[in-house]
């Protein structure tokens, strides 16, 4: 954890303002109040890119790909993103390649997957910015990789 967040807490919300944790996201983002509540986190920059974020601990792709991420709206603004444990990669793939449905969602959608291990590296890295997240994405993450161009496998 970066120096001027040690000893704030042990939860994001332990590092949050006041302003931050009294915003209402139903005016940044499309999508119901109900679903907005059941997203993990959001990045957002008023006016600018939204990003929401679902981490999940297991490989239980519906809810957050299809009910969670059909009920927010479409933006070219909204980035989604799927943080699963680097143990439950294979069975990601295994899923996506048996459901198409699913797949489809995803892709349209524009969901991203990120494995814990990278996307940990990157947000404990202070001076890290939004160049050093694309390393970081994919269940092949560039970052795990050397010399090769970052593509999303599914």
């Amino acid at each position: 954890m970066p120096d001027p967040f040690i000893g704030r807490g042990e939860i994001l919300g332990d590092l949050m303002t006041a302003d931050e944790r009294a915003v209402h996201l139903v005016r940044h983002l499309r999508g119901s109040p109900e679903a907005l509540h059941f997203v993990d986190c959001v990045w957002y920059d008023r006016g600018g890119m939204t990003f929401l974020w679902q981490i999940d601990w297991t490989a239980r792709l519906y809810r957050s790909i299809v009910e969670l991420g059909e009920a927010i709206g479409d933006d070219e603004k909204v980035f989604r993103f799927l943080a699963v444990p680097e143990e439950r990669k294979g069975l990601v793939v295994q899923k996506l390649a048996r459901a198409p449905a699913l797949a489809d969602v995803a892709r349209r959608r524009g969901w991203r997957f990120v494995k814990w291990a990278p996307l940990r590296a990157f947000a404990s890295d202070p001076a890290a910015g939004l160049a050093e997240l694309e390393p970081v994405l994919g269940l092949e993450p560039a970052a795990e990789r050397s010399a090769h161009q970052l593509m999303f496998k599914w």
